[in-house]
């Protein structure tokens, strides 16, 4: 019986029915067996010495110490009990992906967007436990891990656009883009290449090699432009076991312990933070402070260099409407000014910390127009607060941080602030031919509707309005394509 109808039965089918339901009874009476999720992959059961395992994995700053509870046949609970990471970047990571672990039964786990490292040793230190517990590693790789459906979700909004290709995305930018009046930049990475150069090492007591070896080795776990160029002009691989205790203290620098002894590399403010007397830079670059042992080292001075086509970008954003341009940077007042004049920007705010970036940002717009739209450009793990805050967030995809990218609404992949132009340029071509589109399309439909009530028009009329409307428009935003010339 089923929705009210019958249906005839032959014996062959009651068969392969009963045979069927047999099985699955002895599947059910197989699973109440044991109240623990198994471990399967392939038909076959993943069997493990039962008890509790720890491992530790090096993860984006530090050591990730985990701990694995294994039953004969499952892994029960996976927990990090000790880590050295961001809080806020970590924290979505260390609890999630353990749930999806012991839900699945799988090390076939996707990283969380953001935290790829952290995430990838926490999944290397369980690896580890289940080796200790004599588990099949290769198999728990294998296991699938279910994909979780999207639920239906009713979102309102004034404009959706349908496709992530160049017209969607040029498309989404001029919405956001109308009215745009103020455009606020950071400097390093995103006017300037972000690539360092140590140019010279000042007022140090210390050797000047011994000095740049202190400044590498606490500056390994970052990823900043600073840091890779301090680890470039040490010239040695670095070894990770002889730093501990390291932090990254935000708009500051860093403090660590290398080989027993404390150093510190930062700004003045970190200078200051620490009571430790600095001696200023006279000449133009980014200067990196240092202190050993609670006593001031030295400088290192480091140069940049302002990407090729900045100055071209801040000028064609000006001839698109632009009234205002602005740079925001944690920098010398000296090197942001520089930097400022050479580019032509209007207004530059230096020796900023991330709150004061934000706070900036927050004045800029409460000081624009009701339709004016503010956009940020940037780049560093210090410029995510800003990016959620400004009505537009650009950031720079080829060296930007992950939570950068996560922040921003628009994403440039190859780093060129000169697209940020273009694509304003692509964008209004893009509306103005959708635009046409609509007028024509409704245009035509309108006089053929008048014509048929007033019987002037046919049939032929008719098809006309809709099939030849819709090709007259195809071919028409098939121009939306070629943007070459923009």
């Amino acid at each position: 019986m089923g929705h009210g109808k019958s249906r005839a039965i032959d014996r062959r089918q009651f068969v392969q029915a009963s045979s069927v339901a047999a099985a699955a009874l002895a599947l059910g009476a197989t699973g109440c067996a044991s109240s623990h999720p198994v471990a399967e992959t392939g038909g076959t059961t993943t069997q493990f010495v039962a008890g509790t395992y720890q491992a530790t994995a090096l993860g984006k700053k530090s050591d990730i110490t985990v701990e694995v509870v294994f039953s004969d046949t499952a892994i029960d609970s996976v927990r990090v009990i000790d880590h050295g990471e961001t809080e806020r970047i970590a924290a979505p990571a260390f609890e999630k992906i353990p749930e999806i672990i012991v839900a699945s039964q799988s090390l076939a786990v996707d990283a969380v967007t953001g935290a790829t490292l952290s995430s990838l040793a926490l999944l290397s230190a369980v690896e580890d436990c289940a080796r200790q517990a004599d588990g099949d590693v290769s198999a728990l790789k294998r296991a699938e891990v279910p994909k979780e459906q999207p639920a239906d979700e009713e979102i309102e909004c004034d404009l959706a656009v349908i496709g992530a290709g160049i017209s969607g995305m040029a498309s989404a930018l001029a919405a956001a883009q109308q009215g745009a009046k103020v455009v606020v930049f950071d400097k390093t990475g995103t006017l300037t290449r972000g690539v360092f150069e140590v140019t010279a090492v000042h007022h140090s007591p210390l050797a000047e090699e011994q000095l740049l070896e202190y400044a590498a080795l606490a500056e390994c776990a970052s990823s900043h432009p600073i840091s890779k160029s301090l680890q470039k002009a040490y010239g040695k691989e670095i070894d990770r076991s002889r730093v501990t205790d390291i932090e990254e203290l935000s708009g500051h620098g860093i403090t660590a312990t290398v080989d027993g002894h404390a150093v510190a590399a930062g700004n003045s403010k970190l200078m200051e933070k620490l009571g430790v007397d600095c001696m200023e830079c006279h000449s133009v670059g980014t200067v990196v402070h240092m202190a050993v042992n609670g006593k001031y080292a030295g400088h290192i001075l480091i140069s940049d260099q302002i990407k090729p086509h900045a100055k071209e970008a801040i000028a064609a954003l000006k001839k698109c409407g632009v009234k205002k341009t602005i740079m925001l940077t944690g920098d010398r007042r000296e090197a942001a000014r520089q930097v400022a004049e050479e580019l032509g920007i209007d207004e530059v705010h230096s020796e900023l910390l991330p709150g004061d970036k934000v706070a900036q940002v927050e004045k800029l717009l409460d000081e624009k127009g009701e339709k004016e739209k503010l956009a940020f450009v940037g780049d560093g793990i210090n410029d995510a607060p800003v990016l959620s805050r400004a009505d537009i967030g650009i950031a720079m995809g080829a060296l930007g941080s992950d939570a950068a990218i996560e922040a921003a609404d628009i994403v440039l992949m190859d780093d060129d602030p000169l697209k940020i132009s273009k694509a304003i340029r692509i964008s209004r071509k893009c509306l103005r031919i959708v635009y046409e589109n609509i007028y024509f399309a409704i245009g035509v439909k309108v006089v053929c509707l008048i014509l048929g009530a007033l019987g002037i028009a046919n049939m032929w009329a008719a098809i006309f309005a809709d099939v030849g409307v819709m090709i007259i428009a195809v071919l028409n935003a098939i121009r939306a394509l070629n943007v070459k010339k923009l």
